[in-house]
């Protein structure tokens, strides 16, 4: 009824392919550095790294942007360069991600 409606849904329908390989790379993105966060913090920081899923868990909160600092300041007690791994995760979770799920959005719009 709706061609605008119908084209919208049509770009979708056929991102939900390219979605899947970005979702990888996400999930890819997140057990790589729980893993990694695991090991340098498991000691100092049980509550966020005691094993690699509630790392995950804890790294979804990074990414959201949800009081990540938190996160951040209970490793720097640790080391002062944790840092560095907090500020390269939020820039590759939140923005390379987000921006490869509009370009995909995107790219199958303009096909359709």
């Amino acid at each position: 009824m709706i061609p605008r409606l119908q084209v919208l849904v049509n770009a979708l329908l056929r991102s939900i392919p390219s979605m899947f390989y970005v979702g990888l790379l996400l999930f890819l993105l997140f057990y790589i550095y729980a893993v990694l966060g695991t090991m340098l913090w498991k000691e100092n920081d049980p509550v966020h790294f005691r094993n690699v899923w509630v790392a995950m868990l804890s790294l979804f909160r990074v990414v959201t942007l949800e009081d990540w600092t938190d996160v951040m300041y209970t490793a720097m007690e640790l080391h002062y360069m944790a840092w560095i791994y907090f500020v390269s995760f939020v820039v590759l979770g939140t923005f390379v991600v987000v921006n490869l799920f509009i370009a995909v959005v995107l790219n199958n719009l303009e096909e359709a």
